[in-house]
């Protein structure tokens, strides 16, 4: 009987240990809504180059899981899709009086990424470090300009690449819930068609970021 009760006492007592273990764990889920801004190359508007992307800044959105696995530390993923429209007031302007029409579709990228959080608590506040590697989905813009002497057509191509982030965020939170900010970098170099040749050409997409979350913490 002693042997019977002391052993249901040890059982007892790890299962205890390893719920209490358990509980040092959290995953949080956020979803971000913000803008990306062109940098580097992706911005250019020079007609001097040989393919400029003529891309503005344009919308954010990203999922984040992150799951602390110990201490400030974290590990989780990232789906982001970032828009960045091509500038046809640069490329085509409207009081040209030989263009007839124009009409664009933006540059697209969607990212799929692993996460890397630093994470420091601050009261109420947590501030993190995020590092992400992944691969990136893109297309480049595809524009139609339609002038008195015929149509100006760059036509949309696909690439797929490697991708890296780097941001820093500042949360404020509310039990589960959590509000908060965070900025930072995307950027990836996919592989483009030259139109009408076998010719390839690479890419650079890279934008800094500033977005607004809403984080949910189970």
């Amino acid at each position: 009987m002693r042997k019977l009760i002391s052993t249901t006492l040890l059982l007892v007592l790890c299962f205890t240990a390893f719920g209490q273990d358990e509980q040092n764990y959290s995953s949080t889920i956020r979803v971000q809504f913000g803008g990306a801004i062109p940098t580097g190359s992706f911005k250019s508007k020079s007609f001097d180059e040989e393919y400029p992307p003529f891309a503005i800044s344009g919308p954010l959105l990203q999922v984040n899981y992150a799951r602390t696995i110990k201490d400030n530390w974290a590990v989780g993923g990232t789906f982001a899709l970032r828009r960045n429209p091509f500038n046809l007031d640069k490329f085509a302007p409207k009081g040209d009086e030989l263009v007839l029409h124009t009409d664009s579709e933006p540059w697209q990228s969607v990212f799929t990424l692993a996460d890397l959080y630093y994470q420091h608590q601050a009261g109420l506040n947590t501030l993190y470090l995020r590092g992400s590697l992944g691969v990136a989905f893109s297309r480049r813009a595809s524009v139609t300009v339609d002038t008195s002497f015929g149509t100006i057509y760059r036509a949309p191509d696909h690439g797929v690449a490697p991708a890296y982030g780097l941001h820093a965020g500042f949360q404020q939170n509310y039990s589960r819930f959590s509000i908060g900010l965070e900025t930072g970098v995307f950027a990836t170099r996919p592989v483009f068609e030259v139109q009408g040749s076998n010719a390839t050409y690479k890419q650079s997409m890279a934008t800094i970021n500033a977005s607004m979350f809403l984080a949910y913490a189970f």
